[in-house]
């Protein structure tokens, strides 16, 4: 199960307001909203998610009547276990942290370069990433 497909169960279940989940879960009124756009999450805020999920109590009889589950969604079960879904996170979080080097050892180079060339940081990327001919027409125009 995606997650966004758990916090639609969640909120089913609950019959919570997909921005007061945001909000209560990760501060961030827009959360369930920019997911179900396809807009990535990292995998501490996806943690961050599931805990809120995982911990949840109702604060008044309101809630707990409301979070009682209906017979034909208790039936539905995750189709992956919790060992399935931390095994996933780490390994996302290990793809998140390898972007971050990769990011930072493009950003080196590109500042290893802007000090051979004498070029600022923003030329050197354009001249490596575009090449010496696009770079001239970029700096002709500027």
């Amino acid at each position: 199960m995606s997650l966004v497909d758990e916090v639609g169960y969640f909120l089913a279940r609950t019959r919570m307001d997909e921005r007061e989940f945001g909000r209560r879960a990760v501060d961030d009124a827009e959360q369930v909203e920019n997911m179900r756009r396809g807009v990535p999450v990292t995998a501490g805020r996806a943690l961050r998610l599931r805990q809120f999920i995982a911990s949840y109590q109702p604060t008044d009889e309101a809630e707990a009547d409301a979070s009682a589950p209906a017979p034909a969604i208790a039936a539905v079960s995750p189709s992956e276990d919790r060992e399935e879904r931390l095994a996933r996170n780490v390994a996302l979080s290990a793809a998140e942290q390898g972007c971050q080097l990769l990011q930072f050892k493009i950003l080196k180079l590109y500042e290893a370069v802007a000090r051979r060339d004498g070029l600022t940081v923003v030329e050197a990327c354009i001249l490596l990433n575009y090449g010496p001919d696009r770079f001239q027409t970029w700096r002709a125009r500027q």
